[in-house]
């Protein structure tokens, strides 16, 4: 499915959401797309999220409905950020993930969220890596502004030292 939105084409093919930049937003002529991975074991909130995220172009976000399938495309692709949602166990839970993927060897910016307000887990990320931890005001646009900003300020911050660098370290 194609769909245009104001600075490029939106592409959804399985579970990945593919931008087509056709404005430069680093001012320098070339386009500058953050790779970001979504994880969310709630289908529906996954891929609203991901269309928010995507809307304007300057963010491909791939999808991911568990921490062990986040982990595999981890290895097998590069991301300049994970935006994983809290998960409750059983499964592998996002505070899980971020172990894994840090203990993997991913350096990038790793953004965890969720409903649930608790100091404690909002310390455990925060000691295990986590760059941000995201209390989800309402799950509105709000949320997903607020992603957005961290994301698109960590790349600004990039391309001000000298040039944008992939943000994460997997080879």
């Amino acid at each position: 499915a194609q769909e245009s939105r104001g600075l490029g084409d939106v592409y959804k093919r399985q579970d990945i959401y593919y931008i087509v930049v056709r404005q430069s937003s680093s001012g320098r002529g070339e386009s500058v797309t953050i790779r970001a991975l979504l994880v969310n074991d709630d289908q529906m909130e996954l891929e609203t999220i991901a269309g928010q995220l995507s809307a304007d172009g300057d963010i491909s976000v791939d999808i991911a409905l568990s921490g062990e399938a986040a982990l595999e495309k981890l290895a097998n692709a590069k991301f300049d950020a994970v935006i994983s949602d809290y998960m409750a166990p059983p499964a592998m839970n996002g505070i899980d993930l971020l172990r894994n993927a840090r203990a993997r060897g991913y350096m990038g910016l790793f953004l965890l969220f969720t409903d649930k307000c608790d100091e404690a887990l909002a310390l455990d990320a925060i000691l295990n890596g986590a760059d941000h931890f995201l209390p989800r005001c309402d799950g509105s646009r709000k949320d997903v502004a607020l992603i957005r900003s961290l994301l698109l300020k960590r790349v600004q911050r990039s391309e001000d030292e000298g040039g944008r660098q992939d943000l994460s370290l997997i080879p």
